[in-house]
């Protein structure tokens, strides 16, 4: 099936902080062995987890624990205004994309795309 978010939040880490495997990325979040291969087995990622690795990534976390919060919930209804929630704030990222953007007090910003 499609990749997860999960999963390519791990894969996106071990690419960035040069890890070799999955031990190596549990000890770089300090977690267990087990947790990583819990979330390859299609296991939503933690909150607390995906804050750190987004954190680490230097991505917007927002968006990505939207689409968590998407994938965790079972209700269809609710499912979908996480996926709605998590669409519109990675647009606004996307929006932005161009680089660099002015804000009100006229400082510029660089900006991450969370899609890339």
């Amino acid at each position: 099936g499609p990749m997860s978010l999960t999963t390519n939040l791990i894969d996106r880490l071990t690419k960035a902080k040069d890890l070799k495997n999955d031990c190596q990325v549990a000890n770089y979040l300090k977690v267990k062995p087990a947790t990583i291969y819990r979330y390859r087995d299609g296991h939503t990622m933690d909150y607390s987890i995906a804050l750190l690795v987004c954190d680490e990534l230097d991505i917007d976390p927002a968006p990505v624990m939207a689409e968590l919060a998407a994938d965790r919930e079972v209700n269809k209804k609710t499912k979908a205004v996480f996926k709605t929630i998590a669409k519109r704030l990675s647009t606004t990222a996307a929006t932005l994309l161009v680089g660099l953007v002015t804000v009100s007090n006229s400082t510029m910003v660089l900006v991450d795309c969370i899609l890339c």
